[in-house]
């Protein structure tokens, strides 16, 4: 089995096929549900809804999750839980395949918890259960909303390991080159935004990406240029305009500098 680590949900290309979804009211005497001596066959994304449960994993060890909490069992996975509706609560549960490649991958071999709350998981699951119900569904939009509740995901695991090593400091720094892709802030004023010195950014944000900032902006720029060369028909100067490069010429000078070829061969050899 491969593996694609939850982090990584977030800026890496994979697909899905997501099977189906269902909610479930958990009641006292009807609130278990065990996997033991029948591994899951699919991976399973599962959403507490005003709901709490006790994971016991095959090796006897015991996870916690709360409500708005979601979790997720691997395919292959043996485990036994029991659930603590609060209120009359429920769980959503979505299972789905994952691929990377052409092959299937896994986040994980064991059941893991992802306490990240996001206030609008609750529509996004319900979509899921209405999607999946529909006498005519549609898998389009059911792997819609599911790739949004998974990058979500990515981006919270990625930003609380920043949070919780040595670039802490300068976590604003980096959500704002890897997200703004047409911000014109001055690496200075990116340093100010974290309250620490040019200098000091510089070689921190150096040791996180093994880039200086400005290359690291010129990646993330080149990268989200070949996706509209390869994907749209926008000329090479529209192209520019959205990376972040008013000058047409340089972005083309500079695109063939990083990848080899110009912006129009670029294009023509990812649509043959």
């Amino acid at each position: 089995m491969n593996y694609l680590s939850p982090d990584m949900l977030y800026d890496h290309n994979y697909s899905i096929k997501v099977v189906n979804a269902l909610r479930r009211f958990w009641a006292d005497g009807h609130d278990s549900f065990s996997s033991i001596g029948e591994p899951k066959a699919m991976h399973m994304i599962l959403y507490l809804d005003s709901c709490e449960a006790e994971y016991t994993l095959k090796d006897g060890r015991k996870l916690y999750a709360g409500s708005g909490n979601i979790v997720y069992a691997p395919k292959n996975s043996e485990y036994s839980v029991r659930f603590f509706p609060i209120d009359g609560g429920s769980t959503v549960g979505v299972n789905l395949f994952f691929y990377k490649d052409g092959e299937d991958f896994s986040l994980s071999d064991d059941v893991l918890i992802f306490d990240t709350d996001f206030p609008q998981d609750v529509k996004r699951f319900e979509k899921l259960c209405a999607l999946s119900s529909a006498a005519l569904s549609s898998p389009a939009k059911m792997k819609s909303v599911m790739y949004d509740i998974l990058a979500d995901i990515g981006y919270f695991e990625r930003s609380k390991a920043l949070l919780n090593n040595r670039f802490s400091v300068i976590e604003k720094g980096i959500s704002y080159l890897e997200n703004d892709i047409l911000g014109n802030l001055t690496i200075g004023e990116i340093a100010s935004m974290c309250s620490v010195s040019e200098i000091y950014f510089r070689r921190l944000f150096k040791e996180y990406s093994s880039l200086s900032p400005s290359e690291y902006r010129i990646k993330v720029r080149i990268k989200k240029a070949k996706e509209f060369l390869k994907y749209e028909n926008l000329t090479v100067t529209e192209i520019a305009e959205r990376v972040g490069i008013s000058d047409a010429a340089y972005f083309a000078k500079l695109f063939k500098a990083k990848v080899g070829l110009s912006p129009t061969e670029y294009r023509k050899k990812k649509r043959k």
